[in-house]
């Protein structure tokens, strides 16, 4: 199969804790593949798997005392102002 023609998304959801139960990436992963199909495309592959990392931008705003607000895919901002 060519990769010209296939695009990749990647997402990176950060919880604080110690250990997840099993399989508990299953339900996120699978509401970002039905809202992908939903919007007409075609899912050729899913996979996911927590042990990710963390970029230099991303510590920095975990680091952060006093945040506020959220840090959507390198936006800040509220909830709210994401969705507008």
């Amino acid at each position: 199969m060519s990769e010209k023609n296939l695009m990749v998304w990647t997402c990176k959801i950060v919880v604080e804790g110690d250990e997840l139960p099993a399989g508990f990436d299953s339900p996120p992963r699978m509401a970002a593949e039905n809202a992908i199909s939903d919007a007409g495309f075609k899912v050729l592959m899913n996979s996911s798997g927590w042990g990710g990392t963390l970029t230099n931008a991303d510590k920095q705003y975990l680091d952060e005392d006093n945040r506020q607000d959220a840090y959507y895919a390198g936006v800040m901002g509220t909830p709210e102002d994401v969705a507008n």
